[in-house]
């Protein structure tokens, strides 16, 4: 009877430490406030966050969600979230320049509970610094003879010449035979207040002739950047017998920036831009092709060459989707006088490839992606796959879509790099989802895509109390990982 008694004993005792344990862990179920006062301010390629902590003591970590959507209606979500961590600063990185990102901040207590609600939007738009270093070496954009005896040369900006001797950096040949033409004097042309023009006096220049002026590193920009030797440090002209200056214009007076007049497609991996006059173009660098279709895919410039009248620009880039149409923007380039493009420095121009559209024979696809997991975590769903074999090596982008009427109808999609394996979103835990993942190819090319389903739906009611409902509960967060996800509410501004 003992025995029987102690065994009794032990097996209370044992559901009573069971109970214990999972009123403790289904004790805490209250939400913590979402954070105020979120201030974004941006930079190059980034956004900096900054937000009041939590009212509630127990808060321990912030998520910060961002998108290039803003959300304005209840269970609207943001593309991207991010853990944080227990810090009231967080700077997003590796945002594009010139796109608008939108920004909400949540708080997680000790227990788990994520706010209810994102806390008040902010918004900011990255851009490029306007205060980086010049690493950029001058060049020389032009010269000519305006008498028997003086030479005026032009460079791409403004430069300084040396203290001393200056005309030992500049030689002058003749084309034909080489014969040196000597320098005497050298000094900066006072018409030219952008201190871009330099005037030469020269001996005597045979008239017709054609010269080829050389520089030395001796001359620099104001950034103490010295001229490079190649083709950059050179410039031809040709002699003539007046005595006086030619009744020509000073190039220094030229203030107007260049413009692009046109932007076509030659062939499936060319494009060519047109401008209003004769510009200087340092590389690929000076171009950025993006798809006009909101999804900010860039089309990647491998190579720029200049027409002979340097007026035409011919771009080598990435096979071209058919259909579709991109915008070219051009940053940092200038005409000859060194006025760089108009707009800040930034000129577009929209294209589409009419020859991808009649070339295109590839109707393929790529192969589907494999493997799907969806995840339940906190708030949100992870999706998860296994690459695309990508046998033929055009895989362009991943889409992936969600449904909410088991597959009826999809969303417009979200597109995602060539390389994502994983995606995250939040989800509203009354609805069941189900998500497609397709796979996009440069020719447009779409597959039939692979779907997942996820089943969110709550009960409409929490276990009663006492021990069979607690365990029930247990047995539910088990189920579910715990992570029953909150339908968001924007606060509106």
């Amino acid at each position: 009877m003992k025995k029987i008694t102690f065994f009794l004993f032990v097996g209370l005792l044992s559901i009573l430490i069971s109970f214990q344990a999972v009123l403790a862990q289904t004790k805490d179920v209250t939400s913590p406030s979402e954070p105020e006062n979120v201030i974004a301010t941006a930079g190059d390629g980034q956004v900096t966050l900054r937000w009041d902590a939590s009212v509630d003591k127990d808060t321990v970590s912030y998520k910060v969600y961002y998108g290039i959507e803003s959300v304005t209606v209840d269970g609207g979500q943001y593309q991207f979230p991010i853990e944080a961590g227990n810090v009231l600063t967080y700077t997003v990185k590796n945002l594009k320049n010139g796109t608008t990102y939108y920004f909400a901040i949540t708080a997680l207590d000790a227990a788990g509970n994520e706010s209810e609600n994102y806390s008040y939007e902010a918004s900011a738009t990255p851009k490029g610094s306007t205060t980086s270093v010049d690493t950029v070496a001058p060049t020389v954009t032009s010269a000519i003879a305006l008498t028997n005896t003086q030479v005026r040369v032009i460079f791409s900006e403004s430069i300084t010449l040396p203290a001393d001797k200056p005309e030992t950096a500049f030689s002058i040949e003749k084309s034909d035979t080489l014969e040196p033409l000597s320098v005497t004097k050298v000094e900066m042309d006072i018409e030219d207040i952008q201190g871009k023009t330099v005037l030469l006096t020269t001996a005597q220049q045979v008239a017709g002739a054609s010269y080829i002026l050389t520089l030395g590193i001796a001359v620099k920009d104001t950034a103490g950047n010295p001229i490079e030797s190649g083709e950059s440090d050179t410039a031809s002209f040709t002699g003539v017998s007046s005595t006086t200056p030619q009744p020509t214009q000073p190039s220094s007076t030229d203030t107007v920036a260049p413009e692009i007049i046109s932007a076509d497609a030659t062939s499936t991996t060319q494009a060519q831009i047109t401008f209003s006059e004769p510009v200087v173009v340092n590389g690929s660098d000076n171009f950025q092709i993006t798809e006009v279709d909101g999804s900010a895919v860039n089309l990647s410039v491998y190579s720029a060459s200049l027409s002979d009248d340097k007026k035409t620009a011919t771009l080598t880039t990435e096979e071209q989707v058919a259909n579709t149409e991109y915008e070219i923007k051009v940053q940092n380039v200038s005409d000859l006088a060194g006025n760089l493009i108009a707009d800040d420095y930034t000129s577009r121009a929209r294209f589409v490839n009419e020859q991808a559209i009649n070339s295109n024979s590839d109707t393929t696809p790529p192969e589907e992606v494999t493997n799907i997991i969806t995840a339940i975590q906190n708030n949100a769903a992870k999706l998860s796959w296994t690459a695309s074999l990508n046998s033929a090596g055009d895989l362009k982008n991943y889409v992936v879509y969600v449904s909410t009427d088991i597959g009826k109808t999809y969303d417009q999609g979200t597109i995602l790099a060539p390389d994502s394996t994983s995606y995250e979103l939040t989800l509203d835990p009354t609805m069941s989802y189900t998500f497609k993942i397709s796979t996009r190819d440069t020719s447009g090319n779409e597959s039939l895509g692979v779907t997942a389903s996820s089943c969110l739906q709550c009960p409409s009611e929490l276990p009663k109390t006492g021990p069979g409902g607690l365990i029930a509960l247990s047995l539910l967060s088990g189920i579910l990982g715990f992570a029953i996800v909150r339908k968001k509410f924007a606060l509106k501004v």
